[in-house]
């Protein structure tokens, strides 16, 4: 048991100095595609660490978490690349990520960074909506419909969530939730560079969620693809922001932070698809009591705004 964590630490130690030197090489010629601007790096892997009160909230974290002795390799046959994935993708937060996010939280008002996550909130409705019907959630979409409208009009293009307050919660749905639903199976686990966790499920569904909004139609017609990156880096840099001291301490209690990662991503990821219904034995305790539609407070995890 303990050579394998060993073996694991020295491993993922040594995907990190690779993962270095081929960011220090890439600095003197950054490559043209967009994607390396946009500030959403980690922007899966940020989002569950947004949804594990109960990491922190328990005495006994260690028995949160899954037996680092359980047998990964049915769940994840790509683990080697995943785990020098995930080293690549922690080394861009170090240098990249973080240091935006703990300037963007710092030089912007709470009230302004709200307004912010709101107004690109209300921009992802239609994704959303188009899901929920997929899903046949036809409550939910009521509620979607709802709250795009009242926060479109009242909440100024949805800089304030006055739908909130009229008791229309707010819930994320996309077409990786939306397959999940319908009982397509995850696949192998995946860590995307940039992106973080995923599966082959997910992935599929990311890409349909490209086809699915509208402003990708409008980056094509009027020709401003790149100026549209810039909503995907101000999301991903937000949702940093929020979350770096959950994410320090999640990682200095962890004995394998890509193993808690994983664990977590994915009891967070049924979650999701069962909207928050109880899923059964196999979550940790605490999780299905977790409202997983609200959103923390800066450094905070579990409170809603």
């Amino acid at each position: 048991m303990f050579d394998r964590i060993l073996n694991m630490r020295i491993a993922s130690r040594f995907a990190v100095l690779l993962s270095t030197a081929a960011l220090v090489g890439g600095c003197a010629a950054q490559p043209d595609d967009g994607t390396w601007r946009t500030g959403g790096a980690l922007h899966e892997e940020l989002s569950v660490a947004a949804h594990i009160q109960y990491a922190q909230a328990s005495s006994d974290t260690d028995a949160l978490y899954p037996d680092l002795e359980e047998d990964y390799d049915d769940n994840d046959p790509l683990e080697i690349p995943n785990r020098f994935i995930f080293a690549f993708n922690q080394t861009l937060d170090v240098f990249i990520l973080k240091p935006a996010a703990a300037t963007y939280r710092f030089l912007l008002p709470s009230l302004i960074r709200d307004s912010i996550r709101n107004f690109l909130r209300n921009l992802a409705t239609p994704v959303v909506l188009i899901n929920d019907l997929l899903q046949g959630e036809f409550e939910r979409a009521e509620v979607t419909m709802a709250r795009f409208a009242i926060n479109t009009s009242g909440g100024l293009l949805g800089l304030f969530d006055m739908a909130t307050d009229e008791g229309y919660e707010y819930h994320q749905e996309d077409l990786g939730q939306t397959f999940g639903s319908h009982g397509v199976g995850e696949g192998a686990y995946l860590v995307l560079p940039l992106f973080g966790p995923s599966s082959i499920r997910d992935g599929i569904g990311r890409v349909g969620d490209i086809f699915l909004d509208p402003l990708t139609y409008v980056g094509w017609a009027y020709d401003v693809q790149t100026e549209l990156l810039a909503i995907p880096a101000v999301n991903g840099i937000d949702t940093r922001s929020r979350n770096i001291e959950t994410l320090e301490d999640l990682e200095r209690d962890s004995i394998d932070f890509y193993a808690r990662i994983r664990s977590l991503w994915r009891q967070n990821r049924r979650n999701e698809i069962e909207n928050g219904r109880d899923v059964g034995p196999t979550v940790a305790p605490g999780l299905s009591d977790f409202d997983f539609d609200t959103e923390p407070k800066d450094g905070q995890l579990g409170s809603s705004q």
